[in-house]
């Protein structure tokens, strides 16, 4: 029998389900393993332990399916776990606890993966950092004074400490993607409704926000997507269909070049010198892969798509703000961060008249990115605009709205793209410059996450 903590920590979600199955280890054993690390690990990525829940898991008997024994984390937001908290990294729901369990959730568990726990998120997960003043900031390994980005921070944390092998994410905005560059991980999102959310929550912002996983392999992503993807009863509308396994999408050869877009035109945004040298190292590398790469303006309108978000973000807000989900009452001033409840301000602010001109506005960036996607079969893009910052230029408790969302559109400009169109964008680790870790952004056509897989896999396969 092998060290469950040495086969933990070195394996990728996929090898660990293998080193189970073949008896060299066991899941007791990882999942014991894993626990352990998590209470000695100090980076504040898990705020919500599941430890009891995830023995009896084990104990009652794992089901055989392809994640089986394999540790993983939840974000603790939008997922119901009967019986556990969803703060959402707010004292206004610090208490909040559901009582169904989400359909991704049953998936997961139904493939053998074990929950660990909830994962730390910024104040409803409305930012591209975790500092909420409810749970303190998450540290990044990879650069403990610098932020995990967000909102999927403590995730992207908790694979980059290898505390698990994979860990779950939501992205509204680029809240895997983020956090994943920052990380020095890999992040997805898929295509908008490929994976579901209910039955507490349908849709996100309009259909923006998508959930998936930040791993350390192409091939997990591939993995968990095989097992969580497809409609829910009640999902008010569905990805198209894969016509084969993600993983075996992923694994095969390309028959012919791809024709590949790159930019770093962010519409006057600056970026930093580091982010477009990853952009044209991962071209050089696509290039020599055979692909054929070609520089391209921005395909959308950057700074009106970020206000029609910015409607979006802001009616919801207010909205979440707007009634407990449990008592109904609705939130104070002192149970929520400064720039939380300046950003629900503006969005009681707001007409029906705005909202349905703001959802219109972002429905328009599926089309002209779509248009993109007829003359290219991937576009490759900073996922930031600057390195990671240092922890404290996205608190959300120490800036007034303006202030804080003007500093989320001069960070990340380039991944909202991909939730306004709803086209499946993953983040790629490129290494690090100046010591922090940078990423690029890589999306294709709306439905293609197998292309998509098997790019990622083949540059993944060149490193």
């Amino acid at each position: 029998m092998g060290d469950a903590s040495t086969i933990g920590e070195a394996l990728d979600a996929w090898g660990l389900a293998e080193a189970i199955r073949s008896g060299e280890t066991t899941a007791e054993e990882e999942v014991e393993a894993a626990i352990a690390r998590i209470e000695a690990d100090d980076h504040n990525a898990v705020v919500i332990p599941m430890f009891d829940a995830a023995r009896r898991q084990v104990e009652t008997g794992l089901p055989s399916g392809p994640l089986r024994g394999v540790p993983i984390l939840i974000k603790d937001i939008t997922l119901s776990t009967p019986g556990y908290r969803t703060t959402s990294g707010c004292a206004f729901t610090a208490d909040f606890k559901e009582t169904e369990e989400s359909a991704y959730v049953q998936r997961l568990k139904r493939a053998g993966a074990v929950i660990l726990g909830k994962t730390n998120t910024c104040e409803l997960g409305m930012g591209l950092a975790c500092e909420p003043r409810l749970h303190g900031p998450t540290f990044n390994p990879r650069a403990r004074e610098h932020t995990t980005g967000g909102s999927s921070g403590g995730s992207a944390a908790a694979v980059a400490a290898e505390l698990v092998p994979v860990a779950q994410g939501g992205d509204g905005f680029g809240s895997i993607r983020v956090p994943a560059a920052c990380c020095g991980v890999i992040g997805m999102k898929p295509t908008r409704a490929r994976n579901p959310m209910g039955p507490l929550v349908r849709e996100l912002l309009s259909g923006m926000a998508s959930i998936h996983v930040l791993s350390r392999s192409v091939r997990d992503q591939a993995l968990f997507l095989d097992t969580t993807h497809g409609m829910s009863p009640g999902d008010p509308y569905a990805a198209p269909e894969p016509k084969t396994t993600f993983v075996d999408a992923m694994s095969k050869e390309f028959s012919e070049p791809l024709r590949i877009a790159k930019t770093v035109d962010a519409e006057g945004i600056d970026v930093h010198p580091s982010c477009r040298e990853a952009v044209e190292t991962t071209a050089a590398r696509l290039r020599s892969l055979g692909h054929q790469v070609e520089e391209i303006s921005a395909p959308l309108p950057s700074r009106k798509l970020f206000r029609d978000f910015r409607t979006l973000i802001e009616v919801a807000t207010a909205s979440a703000l707007s009634a407990h989900p449990q008592t109904g009452r609705p939130a104070r001033q002192n149970e929520v961060e400064r720039a939380t409840w300046e950003t629900a301000e503006r969005g009681r602010a707001h007409s029906a008249l705005d909202h349905e001109a703001a959802i219109a506005g972002i429905r328009h960036a599926t089309v002209r990115l779509e248009t993109c996607f007829t003359d290219f079969d991937a576009l490759l893009t900073p996922v930031t605009a600057t390195p990671p910052a240092r922890l404290g230029h996205h608190n959300m408790d120490e800036q007034s709205a303006a202030s804080y969302w003007s500093r989320v559109e001069a960070f990340s400009p380039f991944c909202v793209w991909f939730n306004a169109g709803g086209q499946p964008a993953i983040s790629l680790p490129t290494g690090t410059m100046d010591g922090l870790p940078i990423g690029v952004q890589i999306a294709t056509r709306f439905g293609e996450d197998a292309l998509l897989l098997r790019l990622a896999a083949q540059l993944e396969t060149s490193r």
